[in-house]
């Protein structure tokens, strides 16, 4: 019975972590690029919609996979200490780049989003047949620090899942 429990603790983080960290890479990649390539009257509303409901889904996945890798790591190990071996090192690590992660997205990311949605909201709305105005300073500037914020999220995502694949590894005799 404890195998199967041990089953599903890690298919909930793994799962959850390839929501979280493949929907940080498909969002910045796939969808950014091309939301960069439509005109600003379209891309804007579509990018904070697109935004609010990644945002969400990131608010469920992220905790969840960095707690069900604590349990699945004590689970194998017994304990949560990180001695020196590869395999430790490795999920150490990890744990380490998840949380920050974490205070990352939930730090800067989504409050961020939360305000650039709450400004777009509060403008009046154009007259019919003339364009939105322009992104004030403020909102350029909430931009920017949420794309700087999500690439670094996304960047130590790709870290951490590097590093559970050479734990994994380490832990079956593969390195």
């Amino acid at each position: 019975m404890a195998d199967y429990v041990q089953l599903l603790v890690r298919l909930i983080h793994v799962f959850f972590g390839l929501v979280w960290v493949g929907g940080l890479v498909f969002f910045g990649h796939a969808v950014g690029g091309a939301m960069r390539k439509l005109p600003g009257p379209i891309a804007g509303p579509a990018s904070l919609a697109i935004g609010k409901r990644m945002s969400n889904l990131f608010a469920i996945a992220a905790p969840v996979t960095v707690v069900f890798g604590v349990i699945n790591q004590y689970m194998i190990a017994g304990n949560i200490a990180y001695e020196g071996s590869l395999w430790n090192i490795s999920l150490g690590a990890s744990l380490i780049i998840g949380v920050v992660m974490l205070i990352l997205g939930f730090g800067v990311s989504r409050p961020s989003l939360m305000k650039l949605i709450a400004l777009v909201e509060a403008r009046p709305a154009p007259a019919p047949g003339t364009p939105p105005a322009p992104p004030t300073p403020e909102m350029v500037a909430i931009q920017q620090r949420m794309m700087k914020a999500g690439m670094t999220v996304t960047a130590l995502g790709v870290i951490a899942v590097v590093l559970m694949v050479v734990a994994v590894l380490a832990r079956n005799g593969m390195l």
